[in-house]
């Protein structure tokens, strides 16, 4: 019996070293390995490489004023965003986001610069087309708008992860929201507020990252609850959550 338990021990010992020496090994591979989660993400604002394109889905979830929609709800957004890298240190960006009955679609250009080893920081501008439609139950109802979004982000690195703090600017060209074939609101050129997001990406494994955020938005007029057909008088906080995975 006693030589069982020896063996048994032994083996209990060389299994123990033969998990420790893989883990060791994939660690070692992982650190050592060609993978920058700098030039890896998507909200870090990291000087892109010519011409390389990196994508992303994010699943958002906002929470609307109580005022808006008679309640708390809190509703899932899908963003599909892409970036590619240009000649002196810019970037092209475009996004998609939408909930079918509301949809945003986005470009724009950011300019980077790199500071030291672990910060990074861009500025840029977006604009953006905003459409939906909703027609059923008796409802025909109608949004068109374009948006502008100047931007600017501050990035820090920290090994495999990133943080970065995004500002951004929201300033309406023109809003119609149309019942039927009468425009029972028509705006344009004023003021929307702005956002400031703190996003988080780390490195999974391989060359696979995930994005977390929380964003504040304080506006007007925010194109994912235009059913709502709010006149746009004043301003409202819409807390945003993202989860994500840049593909």
């Amino acid at each position: 019996m006693r030589y069982k338990i020896l063996a048994v021990t032994l083996q209990q010992k060389h299994l123990i070293g033969l998990v420790f020496l893989l883990v060791s090994t994939f660690s070692w591979a992982q650190k050592n390995d060609d993978f920058d989660i700098a030039a890896s993400g998507i909200y870090y604002p990291q000087v892109p490489k010519l011409h390389k394109v990196k994508a992303a889905v994010i699943l958002l979830k906002y929470k609307f004023p109580e005022a808006w929609l008679e309640g708390a709800y809190h509703v899932p957004f899908l963003s599909f965003q892409s970036s590619m890298g240009l000649k002196n240190n810019f970037s092209a960006q475009m996004s998609l986001g939408t909930i079918l009955v509301s949809n945003q679609l986005t470009a724009g250009f950011r300019w980077h610069k790199r500071l030291g080893q672990k910060f990074a920081f861009n500025a840029g501008y977006d604009i953006a087309t905003v459409f939906g439609k909703i027609k059923q139950s008796g409802f025909d109802s109608r949004v068109g708008a374009v948006i502008h979004y100047p931007n600017l982000s501050v990035g820090y690195r920290y090994k495999d992860i990133t943080f970065t703090l995004k500002g951004e600017v929201s300033v309406v060209g023109h809003v119609k929201v149309r019942v039927g074939e009468s425009a029972i609101s028509d705006e344009k050129n004023f003021y929307n507020g702005f956002s400031i997001g703190l996003y988080m990406e780390q490195r999974l494994w391989k060359n696979h990252v995930i994005i977390m955020g929380l964003t504040n938005k304080y506006a007007k007029f925010n194109y994912i609850a235009w059913p709502a057909f709010n006149r746009f008088n004043r301003y409202y906080n819409f807390p945003e959550i993202a989860f994500g995975f840049v593909l």
